[in-house]
C-alpha cells in the first residue's frame, strides 16, 4: 500500500482514503448503528491507581462503541457492506477486532484518556478511519516522552504500530467524533 504522510517511522496517514460513494454509505452504516457505552476508554499506563476499579476516580472518560469482529472473545458478526471498502484497500492476512467509537464532547480538562497499547510488544498494526473532523486526533507517546500527534479529518486513515502507547482525545468544541480502528497483520 502508498504510505501517505509520515509522521514517524511507524506512524502515517492517507487523506482521502475511500472514494466519495464508499465513505458517505459508511458513514450513513455509522450514523444509525447502535452504540453501546463503556466508562473506560482505557486504564492502566497514566492511571494513579493503575487497576481498572479505581480508574473512574482519575477523570477517566467514557465512550460508545460496537465491536464488529473481535477474534480473541469470538466476536464474529458477519461485516456490513459498507465496510467492506476499508478492508479491501488493507488487504489483511488476519484480522484481530473491528471496532466502531463514538467519541462525545468533553470539558478540556477531561478530554484525555489514558495511553493504552492494543497488545504488547512487537509489530501490530492498526488503521483508525476518521469518519468526521473533529478538534482532537490520536497522540502518541515516545520513550523519551514526546509526543507525536495526528489530527482528525474526514476520510483519513491513521496506520501506526499499536503496541506503542497512544491515546484519543474527545472534542471539545466539535459534538462528536467518529473512528473505526481496525488491527490487522
Amino acid at each position: 500500500m502508498k504510505r501517505g504522510i509520515t509522521v514517524a517511522d511507524d506512524i502515517y496517514y492517507i487523506d482521502d482514503y475511500l472514494d466519495i460513494r464508499s465513505k458517505i454509505n459508511l458513514e450513513t452504516y455509522l450514523r444509525n448503528l447502535q452504540w453501546n457505552y463503556q466508562p473506560l476508554a482505557a486504564f492502566g499506563y497514566d492511571n494513579m491507581q493503575g487497576n481498572m476499579e479505581d480508574a473512574l476516580f482519575d477523570n477517566a472518560n467514557g465512550y460508545f462503541c460496537n465491536v464488529l469482529y473481535y477474534v480473541e472473545p469470538l466476536i464474529f458478526e458477519k461485516l456490513p457492506e459498507e465496510i467492506m471498502p476499508l478492508l479491501k484497500r488493507l488487504e489483511p492476512t488476519y484480522l484481530g477486532r473491528i471496532k466502531c467509537n463514538l467519541y462525545i464532547r468533553a470539558s478540556e480538562a477531561h478530554a484525555q484518556h489514558d495511553f493504552h497499547t492494543d497488545y504488547d510488544g512487537g509489530n501490530h498494526p492498526a488503521m483508525v478511519w476518521c469518519a468526521d473532523s473533529a478538534d482532537t486526533g490520536l497522540e502518541f507517546k515516545r520513550d523519551d516522552g514526546s509526543i507525536d500527534f495526528v489530527a482528525t479529518e474526514a476520510n483519513r486513515a491513521i496506520f501506526f504500530n499499536s503496541a506503542v502507547l497512544h491515546r484519543t482525545t474527545c472534542p471539545i468544541h466539535a459534538k462528536e467524533r467518529v473512528t473505526i480502528n481496525i488491527n490487522y497483520q
